[in-house]
């Protein structure tokens, strides 16, 4: 697939910005393709590692469904925003926002997640001291979906 450069190229951030905006974040919005074709977006928490995209699940369910009908999705990040008020844009105010967009191939996994689900867990706990291991039995029911970056791009309209 040939992807699109950013209309307003001066915006587009550096992998590394992207990167770093990926790992500062835990949230985004998962879409994925109905069998009719029509969209379905669903808000998820994730994680960012070894270029791929880790999120949890149920076993069973309306994405699990669509990407294993079609496992092309797009994955949409949000890193923050603020209002700057100092009357420099044209309007007397701008909003100054960070985000990414991913497209890949998403995995829908049922067996053998335990160290997926580490990697996840990663960035939540991060900052708690003595974060107790993650019992096995205890994430016997949980599914892990992993996309695998084919393709993404970082904007930021941050005022630096």
């Amino acid at each position: 697939m040939e992807w699109r450069n950013l209309r307003k190229s001066k915006l587009e951030m550096s992998r590394e910005g992207t990167i770093e905006t990926l790992r500062n974040n835990t949230e985004g919005i998962l879409a994925t393709l109905n069998p009719d074709g029509s969209p379905h977006a669903i808000p998820m928490n994730y994680a960012y590692a070894d270029n791929q995209i880790i999120m949890h699940c149920a076993k069973t369910g309306h994405k699990i469904d669509n990407i294993k009908q079609n496992n092309k999705v797009c994955f949409t990040v949000v890193g923050g925003y603020d209002l700057d008020k100092s009357g420099r844009a044209a309007s007397g105010w701008n909003i100054y926002y960070r985000c990414v967009d991913i497209f890949g191939k998403a995995t829908f996994i049922e067996e053998g997640t335990y160290e997926l689900l580490e990697k996840f867990i990663a960035p939540f706990v991060k900052d708690l001291p003595d974060v107790p291991k993650m019992d096995p039995n205890a994430v016997r029911g949980t599914a892990v979906i992993v996309i695998d970056i084919e393709h993404m791009t970082g904007k930021k309209n941050w005022g630096d």
